[in-house]
């Protein structure tokens, strides 16, 4: 078993790697289980001018508009980014369920641990791209996506009308 223990931005993050499972966040994936690993890495400036342009709906659209290159498999073209993350697809109970794992390509034991996934799990790794490239090919819904953004700009929404409302003086 191999056990790798790193930070990515504010996020302390613990895995364990090893031929029969995958264990993150006290959840254990058996190997047999898992569908697809893929790795998004997040263009940070389309993500901020979408934002300053439209706020988060615009960060969402910019980065949804990132589709980069095709997903690569060559380890040592993985780009250096502080914010990525590995996608993990697995079946339970007949349904598809998928895990996140924060991934920093600047700390030298995370890089470790990415070999360490790839040479496990070649045969169930589809490669590294753009991070909407990556859920697209793991069939990773954007259902729920939507909802939150939509209850997020519903909020704001209210917000403002709220603040903008009359004003009652006593």
């Amino acid at each position: 078993m191999a056990n790798f223990d790193y930070k990515q931005a504010f996020v302390h993050v613990n895995i364990d790697i090893t031929k029969e499972m995958i264990a993150y966040k006290g959840k254990t994936i058996p190997a047999q289980d898992i569908v697809g690993i893929g790795m998004g890495f997040t263009d940070i400036a389309k993500v901020a001018i979408g934002q300053a342009l439209g706020g988060i709906a615009g960060g969402v659209i910019a980065q949804k508009g990132y589709n980069g290159q095709p997903l690569k498999k060559n380890l040592s073209e993985l780009p250096k980014s502080r914010f990525a993350q590995m996608i993990i697809t697995y079946m339970k109970d007949g349904k598809q369920k998928f895990i996140r794992v924060p991934l920093t390509t600047m700390d030298e034991t995370c890089v470790k641990m990415i070999h360490e996934v790839v040479k496990e799990y070649s045969h169930k790794f589809i490669g590294f791209g753009g991070l909407p490239m990556v859920e697209k090919e793991l069939k990773i819904s954007e259902f729920w996506a939507f909802i939150a953004i939509a209850a997020v700009v519903l909020l704001i929404i209210v917000g403002i009308v709220y603040a903008a409302g009359p004003q009652v003086q006593s």
